[in-house]
């Protein structure tokens, strides 16, 4: 993706600032999220400083962040902060069949119901089990 920060970097450093971190490394996984994020001590990069890795589930959501105080993640051995979330009791985006019913996810992150959804925006209906009118999204 154009645009994406790839690589910050200080040539110069003011007076009284702090050299440890010269330069700060982002790569990012197939979704464009950020994986993972590396300091180094020289702005040319070279041996890691430290590096945090993040790990997201099928929805995009961060649910593990590796903390490598010192060098480079070792998944295994690093220190791991976890994330989870709420299952989902319906399929997003799908309608389904008997009991189920259809589900979006709204611009607050809230599950929403088909007949939620026609009480919040009225011109969401369906057709052929596809939303005719696109959901608002937040920004």
């Amino acid at each position: 993706m154009l645009g994406r920060l790839t690589s910050d970097t200080v040539t110069t450093l003011g007076l009284g600032v702090d050299s440890a971190v010269q330069r700060i490394d982002t790569s990012y996984n197939a979704l464009g999220l950020p994986e993972k994020l590396t300091s180094h001590a020289s702005p040319s990069g070279g041996t890691p400083l430290n590096q945090v890795q993040e790990k997201y589930n099928g929805l995009g959501q961060l649910i593990a962040e590796y903390q490598a105080h010192s060098g480079q993640v070792v998944v295994g051995t690093t220190p791991v902060v976890q994330y989870a979330y709420s299952e989902m009791t319906s399929r997003v985006g799908n309608v389904g069949r008997g009991n189920e019913c259809a589900a979006h996810r709204s611009e607050d992150g809230d599950m929403l119901t088909q007949q939620a959804l026609e009480q919040r925006w009225p011109s969401a209906s369906t057709t052929a089990g596809r939303s005719a009118s696109p959901i608002p999204t937040a920004g």
